[in-house]
């Protein structure tokens, strides 16, 4: 049976009270020293005051980052001398994990990619109860909190630190000069309605009206729409995207909000979106979009560096996630996280600094300098430049709790691997007409069905 730390604590607390019965009895002077003395729980958020040796192996994203976190380790050895931290850098996703298995890191940053595995493996510690004591918790972004919570609701292995999400970049220099001057039937971006109508507006530029990296990314774009009808209620936990949590609907593509997104989806690929760029990359849109050919695109966050490179400044402008039918936005997000390793011989010490790295000033810190998103609501407030930054998109999205939040697909299934890959062509044949709305919706949830039947209930951290 595996072990559940809520029942734990909650025999813990059992004694407690127990033991403050028997005190009751004592003597006043013996339940006066008792009072006193610090009883302390093995999930405490503290550094034990031992020799500690913490490496911290890091991916690579800029120098300056790099020395950012060099910065927060001097710091935080300043206030606990025991402690030495020494940052080291991979290269990639892979590079980290092999860290971690080899036992040669403390703490490891590693991407959404490989943390299933990681924790299939158990190589990681299961974070969340002490991030029960950690205060920042709350503070945390809503992509933050889905970070911590992408295996589901009661199981955190990661804490996040990058965070990268598609948004809607346009040509602002057209829309400006369309709006000019009107008071109504202006060009929008902000729901995928308007998507359709700015393209036919725009029509004169000779730029398809909407571009996106279909090769990889339509199923993505189909899970966006349909998360965003049926809404966070109705899914069974948003680490699970796929499954309904409305009685008699095992997945959520037996709901009706399903068939409207993939008619929404078919609707928008057929007024705006150019055949070939559904068998494009990310990149071949991207390149698409800097020369013209496109009034919009959907594309990563880390593309925004290369369009600005590309572009004129004043010629392009970037906005949130367009909302869906229910008039919020779902969508799914790539990450890396920090997590501790199982082997580390100081694994209490270890969740300490990683809390220290992560809490608001630290990571505040880390995104003014190296560009990386903050996951902290309060980061606008204690870096005032950031929302003149490239980040500014980010911090309205975070403003707008009421309208963005985050799903995933259910990557810790075994049915995921392979999934997407048809999945995708499967929507393509949706999109040229060879397979029906219907019959589209029922292979889904035939799949996703018969992947809980078999493999359970997998995003429960209380499972037995």
């Amino acid at each position: 049976m595996k072990y559940s730390w809520k029942k734990g604590a909650a025999l813990f607390a059992a004694a407690l009270v127990a033991a403050g019965a028997l005190c009751a009895c004592a003597p006043q002077e013996n339940a006066s020293s008792l009072e006193e003395e610090h009883v302390s729980s093995p999930y405490d958020l503290e550094n034990d005051g031992s020799d500690t040796t913490l490496v911290v192996a890091e991916l690579f994203v800029n120098q300056e980052r790099t020395r950012a976190l060099q910065e927060i380790a001097k710091k935080y050895q300043a206030d606990f001398p025991q402690t030495q931290i020494r940052i080291v850098t991979v290269e990639s996703g892979e590079e980290a994990q092999m860290l971690l298995e080899e036992g040669g890191a403390d703490l490891v940053e590693i991407s959404n990619q490989e943390q299933v595995d990681c924790v299939n493996q158990g190589l990681l510690v299961e974070l969340t109860p002490y991030l029960e004591n950690w205060e920042e918790l709350s503070h945390l972004t809503e992509p933050a909190k889905q970070v911590t919570a992408s295996l589901g609701k009661d199981q955190a292995y990661l804490l996040p630190a990058t965070l990268d999400q598609d948004l809607l970049y346009y040509r602002s220099d057209w829309f400006e000069e369309y709006n000019e001057g009107k008071d109504t039937g202006l060009a929008y971006c902000r729901v995928w309605e308007d998507l359709p109508e700015t393209a036919e507006k725009l029509q004169d530029k000779g730029a398809a009206g909407l571009v996106f990296g279909g090769k990889d990314h339509l199923v993505d774009l189909f899970d966006s729409m349909v998360w965003s009808g049926v809404n966070l209620g109705r899914l069974e936990d948003p680490a699970a995207g796929y499954f309904s949590a409305v009685e008699d609907h095992d997945t959520v593509f037996t709901l009706e909000q399903a068939a409207t997104a993939a008619e929404q989806l078919a609707t928008l690929v057929e007024s705006c979106v150019p055949e070939e760029a559904l068998t494009w990359t990310e990149e071949e849109a991207v390149e698409a979009f800097t020369q013209g050919k496109a009034i919009m695109l959907l594309a990563g966050q880390d593309q925004m560096e290369k369009i600005a490179s590309s572009m004129e400044e004043g010629t392009w402008d970037a906005a949130a996630y367009p909302r869906g039918i229910a008039g919020v936005a779902i969508t799914g997000l790539d990450f890396t996280g920090f997590g501790v390793a199982a082997s580390s011989e100081n694994v209490g010490n270890a969740v300490h600094f990683l809390t220290y790295l992560s809490n608001g000033d630290n990571n505040t810190h880390l995104s003014k300098v190296s560009g990386t998103v903050p996951i902290h609501t309060t980061a606008a407030d204690m870096e005032l430049s950031l929302e003149e930054s490239s980040l500014a998109v980010n911090l309205l999205m975070v403003r707008r709790v009421d309208w963005y939040f985050y799903a995933q697909e259910p990557v810790m299934y075994q049915a995921h691997e392979g999934y997407r890959d048809w999945a995708n062509d499967l929507l393509r044949e949706y999109l040229a007409g060879q397979t029906g709305q219907q019959e589209l919706l029922d292979q889904l949830d035939e799949y996703w069905s018969q992947a809980r039947s078999q493999e359970g209930e997998l995003w429960d951290g209380e499972t037995e």
